[in-house]
């Protein structure tokens, strides 16, 4: 009894523990972003000059412009921004390299709770959402 007891507490912890990716539509952006979750842009910077940026957004590439990474060096940059209990958001140019971040902070970094923004700045813009420049 004992042993079955100890064994669902163990489930029930080690499933509170782990990570969590929600993926949200570009409608719901705003209402996460009021909340005081940071967004994090990880396009690269030619793609900020040409687009803009979602207002209150930081800039912070993880693909180059050859689709290479180098995530030891990119999380010295995110986790000023977000620790691994916090929430945080991601958004790219369409959704598919911001899963693709998302995924790493869940599975390599254990990060809680991470949402990635579907249809990305592309479906931002669609919406006749404004964009500013990237700030340095």
């Amino acid at each position: 009894m004992k042993s079955m007891l100890l064994s669902a507490i163990l489930m029930t912890l080690s499933a509170s523990s782990l990570a969590e990716i929600v993926t949200i539509e570009v409608e719901d952006l705003d209402k996460l972003v009021s909340r005081g979750v940071p967004l994090v842009d990880v396009r690269t910077a030619g793609e900020w000059q040409e687009t803009g940026v979602v207002p209150g957004s930081r800039t912070l590439t993880y693909f180059d412009e050859q689709g290479r990474s180098d995530p030891e060096a990119w999380m010295q940059g995110f986790k000023v921004i977000a620790g691994p209990d916090d929430e945080v958001a991601i958004i790219c140019r369409s959704g598919a390299r911001s899963r693709a971040v998302a995924e790493f902070l869940d599975k390599e970094r254990h990060y809680s709770r991470v949402y990635t923004v579907a249809g990305g700045v592309i479906g931002w813009k669609a919406l006749g959402h404004p964009t500013v420049p990237p700030q340095p």
